[in-house]
């Protein structure tokens, strides 16, 4: 908490398990790693840090398998201005990576040119980036589990990522599947 109130950042990545805890009060909570054992973090405690500590937040980017629901819509629903990016599925740690290298990238060469008096970097756009990008180095987006998806392709899919739009955005809830790319 002390290190986002510092930092007060406009994007916010927590990588973790998202599918670790499948009943309960915890049911869908973001679980991190400590020597081998998963600490689960409630989400309203998550929630509570995003809203008090981190003010001029804009983006959460929930890395892990199966976090973009429940936790991402409950996030979504109690913060609706910000943008909400997660995986609806299980994820290569490989496609993963190569959804951050486009999302980062993107973000820090718009950051320069904001830098330099142009317009905002705009998650939207990043988020464009790191579906291209996750296309691009071969990865098929999908469910690992989902038969069909894989039997199309000819081989395993790779993970499913979606985003929350903030309410403010014309639309509410884009699909990266069909909406902004051509992923057949």
């Amino acid at each position: 908490a002390h290190v986002a109130r510092e930092l007060s950042p406009r994007v916010i990545q927590f990588s973790g398990h998202g599918n670790a805890v499948r009943a309960g009060a915890y049911a869908g909570a973001l679980a991190f790693e400590r020597g081998g054992t998963l600490q689960p973090v409630p989400p309203d405690e998550l929630i509570r840090l995003l809203r008090e500590d981190c003010p001029d937040l804009q983006a959460v980017l929930l890395h892990g398998c199966h976090t973009l629901r429940p936790l991402g819509e409950l996030i979504h629903r109690e913060m609706p201005h910000l943008y909400v990016i997660g995986w609806d599925s299980l994820l290569e740690d490989k496609a993963a990576i190569a959804f951050c290298r486009g999302f980062y990238g993107k973000l820090g060469e718009m950051a320069e040119i904001e830098l330099a008096g142009g317009p905002p970097a705009s998650i939207h756009d990043a988020f464009a980036e790191a579906a291209r990008c996750f296309e691009e180095q071969g990865f098929i987006l999908g469910d690992p589990e989902d038969a069909a998806v894989s039997a199309k392709h000819g081989r395993r899919a790779s993970g499913k990522f979606d985003i929350f739009m903030p309410a403010s955005y014309q639309q509410q809830h884009v699909n990266s599947a069909s909406s902004l790319f051509s992923a057949g």
